[in-house]
């Protein structure tokens, strides 16, 4: 899912027609960072699922339950 992240916030900025280079950028970022690291703390860290969820929302359009 790591290395998938930047290709479906990607999809989904070319989707809006809001394609961004820079903002593409800050995904490969936070999916090599701070989304790994949750990742790592695993399901029973309600926190992490938490932030992983809203983020991982925001940048692909993905209804945060899933």
């Amino acid at each position: 899912m790591v290395a998938h992240l930047p290709s479906m916030a990607a999809a989904a900025m070319d989707r809006a027609g809001k394609f961004d280079r820079e903002a593409l950028r800050e995904v490969e970022r936070y999916a090599a960072g701070d989304y790994l690291l949750d990742l790592l703390k695993g399901e029973r860290d309600a926190a992490a699922v938490a932030r992983v969820s809203a983020r991982v929302a925001a940048f692909t359009g993905l209804d945060p339950r899933w």
